[in-house]
């Protein structure tokens, strides 16, 4: 009885620890616009976008086929998707009070599609 408490009270741990690193997940904007299908992966799970969900530093987010997404960072700063596209978002700094900011992001889109960005 008393090695069953033990082994209980260390997978609780272990999943308040894990949620600690979800939780601590730096959101640095949000999806503005979708159509079609769009996905975000990170470490290996992917999950569905939709509209008003956050996009997360180190997380590549992805269109479908006739799929796209505009993404609007925590600066007002937008990217657009069009189809069959992938960003992945590798650095982002934003200061409210000093209005700096350093975006660093890769794209790949096959050769008829294009971006853009405000």
């Amino acid at each position: 009885m008393h090695m069953n408490r033990l082994i209980i009270i260390a997978v609780t741990i272990v999943s308040i620890f894990a949620g600690d690193r979800v939780a601590a997940q730096e959101a640095i904007g949000t999806v503005s616009r979708i159509l079609g299908e769009a996905n975000a992966t990170r470490g290996g799970d992917t999950r569905a976008l939709s509209i008003n969900t956050s996009v997360i530093l180190n997380e590549t987010v992805s269109t479908g086929t006739a799929g796209r997404l505009e993404v609007t960072f925590k600066d007002n700063t937008r990217v657009t998707l069009g189809e069959n596209a992938k960003l992945t978002l590798d650095q982002y700094a934003f200061n409210p009070t000093s209005g700096r900011r350093k975006i660093r992001f890769r794209v790949v889109v096959s050769s008829s599609n294009e971006y853009y960005t405000d």
